[in-house]
This record gives C-alpha cells, sequence and structure tokens, in this order.
C-alpha cells in the first residue's frame, strides 16, 4: 500500500516533458518506445572466483578487468581479460592512508592505465595507477556545505557531482569541493515544480553518474524514471533519452521526519535503469523494468536488457541478455559485454556483441 504522509501531503505526478525544457536550445528531449524494437539475444560466458565474494562494481583498465567490493578486508580485485583468470587483490577496507571504505563508483582516468575510485561515506576520490600497483592521487571533499553523493573527475582538473539537494541537476566543484558551477535546474521535470523541494525532486530521479574516457560527458542514469539525462561539459548542453515505457513514478512528499521526502509506492515501483556506461561515441543503459517488489521480496531478475544510443539520443542497438546483471562496462574494440551477475553464485559475465 501506499505509504501515508503524517502531515501535509502533495500527490504529484512527473511529466513525460516540458514545454520549457523542451524549447530549451540547450537541453533536447530524445524519445523513443518499446513497440517494434529489434532485439539481439546475446548469451554469456560466467566466471565465478573464489576471491570475490559479492562483486559490486566493474571497469576495464587496459588488459586488466577491475572488479570492486563493498565489504570485505580487501575491497578490489584484478582479472586478466584475455583469459579471465584471477590476478591478485588490493585496496584494503577502511579509513586510513592508502585504505578505501564502500566503495561505490568507478570511473575513466586521462591516461588508460589508470582510474578514479570514489567512495562516498570518506568523500575522497582515489586516482590509481594500475601498473605501478599505488595511488597517484588522492582529493578530499573539505567544503562542511557540500552534499554531493556521487563525484567523477573532469577533463578541466575539477569534479562533476550530483547534489542530493540544491537547485541543480549537475554541479561542479574544485578539487577541494567547492560548488563553482551548475548545469540544469530542477524546474519543469513535475508539475508545479516550484512548489515541490528541489532535494524531493532529485530523489525521485535518483540514479549512478557515469562519465565517458575524455571526462567531457557525465551520465544520470534514473533508476524509478526510464531517462538518461547527459550533459556536455564542453558547451553545458543536455540530452535527455527518454524510454522505452515513458514511466512516470507517482510519489507523495511526506514532511514527518522533520524535512521533505519522497514517498512511492514499492509495490508498483519499477526499475529502470540501472546502470549505465559511456564511450567516446556511444550511451549503454542496464534496462531493469521489474518492480521493486520483485526485485527485492520475491528475487526476480534485476536487468537483461541494454540499449545503445548514439549521443543525439537516436536508438542504434538493442540486446537481451540470457542472464541479469547490475553493473556493465562494454569494450567497443573487442565487441564484449562485461557484467556482475545477480544470481546466488555472482560471478562476471561475458558476452559478444
Amino acid at each position: 500500500m501506499l505509504r501515508t504522509a503524517i502531515f501535509s501531503v502533495i500527490t504529484i505526478f512527473l511529466t513525460a516533458s516540458c514545454q520549457k525544457k523542451s524549447l530549451d536550445q540547450n537541453y533536447q528531449i530524445s524519445k523513443f518506445r518499446n513497440n517494434n524494437i529489434q532485439y539481439k539475444t546475446l548469451k554469456s560466458e560466467k566466471f565465478v572466483y573464489n576471491q570475490i565474494q559479492v562483486p559490486h562494481s566493474i571497469t576495464k583498465v587496459n588488459s586488466k578487468i577491475v572488479v570492486t567490493e563493498l565489504a570485505g578486508d580487501t575491497l578490489i580485485s584484478v582479472i586478466n581479460a584475455e583469459d579471465m583468470t584471477f590476478d591478485h587483490k588490493f585496496g584494503k577496507e577502511g579509513q586510513g592512508p592508502g585504505e578505501f571504505y564502500k566503495i561505490w563508483n568507478l570511473y575513466p582516468a586521462s591516461e588508460e592505465n589508470e582510474f578514479w575510485i570514489y567512495c562516498p561515506e570518506t568523500k575522497i576520490s582515489t586516482l590509481y595507477d594500475l601498473n605501478e600497483g599505488k595511488i597517484t592521487k588522492t582529493y578530499k571533499q573539505t567544503s562542511d556545505d557540500v552534499l554531493a553523493v556521487q563525484f567523477a573527475p573532469t577533463y578541466r582538473n575539477s569534479f562533476v557531482g550530483i547534489k542530493a539537494d540544491g537547485s541543480y541537476q549537475f554541479a561542479e566543484f574544485s578539487t577541494m569541493g567547492r560548488e563553482i558551477a551548475g548545469f540544469n535546474t530542477w524546474d519543469g521535470y513535475v508539475e508545479k515544480s516550484e512548489d515541490i523541494p528541489k532535494n524531493v525532486i532529485a530523489s525521485v530521479h535518483q540514479g549512478k553518474l557515469y562519465s565517458n574516457p575524455s571526462q567531457d560527458k557525465f551520465a544520470l542514469a534514473c533508476i524509478n524514471r526510464d531517462m538518461i539525462e547527459v550533459l556536455d561539459l564542453k558547451d553545458s548542453s543536455i540530452l535527455s533519452i527518454r524510454g522505452p515505457e515513458n514511466i512516470i513514478p507517482e510519489f507523495t512528499v511526506d514532511y514527518s521526519a522533520g524535512y521533505p521526502m519522497a514517498l512511492t509506492d514499492r509495490e508498483t515501483d519499477v526499475y529502470c535503469y540501472f546502470d549505465a556506461f559511456l564511450s567516446e561515441n556511444y550511451i549503454y543503459g542496464l534496462y531493469s523494468g521489474e518492480t521493486s517488489i520483485n526485485v527485492n521480496q520475491f528475487h526476480s531478475d534485476i536487468a537483461k536488457i541494454i540499449y545503445k544510443f548514439s549521443y543525439k539520443g537516436k536508438l542504434i542497438a538493442s540486446y537481451k541478455l540470457d542472464t541479469s546483471i547490475q553493473n556493465i562496462h562494454i569494450d567497443e574494440k573487442e565487441s564484449k559485454i562485461y557484467g556482475v551477475t545477480t544470481d546466488k553464485n555472482p560471478g562476471i559475465a561475458v558476452f559478444s556483441m
């Protein structure tokens, strides 16, 4: 049943688009529908490792696959991509120098042997050189007013973040965490948005932050709405990809905790884009379509569909996977998809496109 707000409750329905947004030259909407989509079925080869108990995030750095775990004595595993054999582990769990705590995001770096690690609890971004086996840079957000929950490095020695509060969808920060720019306000995403707290609108559109290898494009893939918003940092433009169902989640605003919160119906909530990946030329979205209650209570598959888009928002290809995954990395040169499986014995699935 829909949870009831104790104090004032406002029922709001998200609009599929807004005239103000669609008329903005810096904001372009590209829609696609599930009708007549031709899917290519991909079969996987699964690899399970005794050294990796609960894999969470995955990326590829040159010839190595990097896999993280959310908890454990050592949080980062390295796999040889050529034969998928286990190589080594590193990254002691902790909050001391050179340690990692709750790794949530992995981002590409400008150097091919490096990658970025972001820990939201400690607000530390770490640049790691896989060839040298060492940390080369560390940045810690020190500003007291920073409410960013995700941080991705940019090509201009700054970070793009997703904030838990504030008017902007994307924000740019200095290396010390000082906010220096904002991109794309939350105005127009819900009916009467001027009357709705911005943190509520942001929470309904919550998702993970992604970046391309050049670190000039950043995407927010929404988990509760089938929408991917892509920021081009060079011209501050936004591409909004919407579909395949154009889901409009229903929610209420609840003040019972002393601050505004978005409440939704767990029985009807639908997971949309569970993960995404940005290459230099394409956007990939890992799509679910499963209800929240089916995933969390009845342990159904999480996501078995991948959509491929151009940076103009055109749907290029659609894939149906033979196994459920939760996190992806796309190797376009090798035409392979690497994914973290969601079954009882999780491992790494490899698909040939």
